[in-house]
């Protein structure tokens, strides 16, 4: 005794079959590449322009600077410090401020030294060759912190190197720093970690003087 089967499992039967050839036909799209997938990089432009960027950077900061090249960098550099603290002389008390001309060994006197009032650092030390300096000396406020004291910015030749030479600062609240000159950007940074010399010098002055040099 045949009995056909219901028109409902005709229909079921037929939709299996459809998804059965959809899944066969979607593994093989798979197989085939066409698939999506999740990009190793996703944001390919931004990474590329990010090395481009520091590539370019790091190619101006190799840049060989001449012997005239780096005086004439470092020389604006104390033209420029110098110009912005002395506008904020009339509102910091007993601000000091001495342009000291280059300085041969044959010049350097050992053991001699400008008098501090306040005892804290010699304001120039003579002792060794140097191409130009700066200097300012903050009386104290008689803060327990942020007490007085002298900032030394001093030019160091270097023939020999590819940067021309260095510039040292010397900070009463930070310490002793040591700057290269970067072309690409125009700033000196220090040369451990790169950071900007008048940066530093802003901060400490700022913690100790009233008013905020223009550098």
């Amino acid at each position: 005794y045949y009995q056909p089967l219901p028109l409902q499992n005709k229909h079921y039967n037929q939709q299996q079959q459809g998804w059965a050839l959809f899944s066969t036909r979607t593994r093989r799209r798979r197989r085939q590449g066409g698939g999506s997938s999740i990009p190793s990089n996703p944001n390919p432009v931004e990474d590329s322009d990010d090395q481009s960027t520091s590539s370019s950077a790091n190619q101006s900061a190799a840049v060989p600077l001449s012997s005239e090249q780096f005086l004439s960098a470092s020389m604006s550099l104390l033209d420029r410090v110098e110009s912005a603290v002395t506008k904020l002389k009339d509102c910091n008390d007993g601000l000091e401020i001495t342009r000291h001309p280059p300085s041969s060994s044959s010049d350097s006197s050992p053991n001699h030294a400008t008098p501090n009032p306040d005892n804290t650092e010699s304001i120039e030390p003579t002792n060794q060759p140097h191409g130009g300096q700066l200097s300012f000396h903050v009386q104290s406020s008689g803060d327990l912190f942020w007490g007085g004291g002298t900032y030394l910015l001093t030019i160091q030749p270097d023939n020999d190197a590819d940067s021309g030479g260095t510039v040292t600062l010397r900070s009463p609240l930070s310490g002793s720093f040591t700057y290269v000159y970067n072309p690409s950007s125009g700033e000196w940074v220090g040369e451990d970690d790169g950071h900007s010399l008048l940066g530093m010098l802003t901060r400490d002055w700022i913690r100790q003087c009233r008013g905020v040099p223009d550098f």
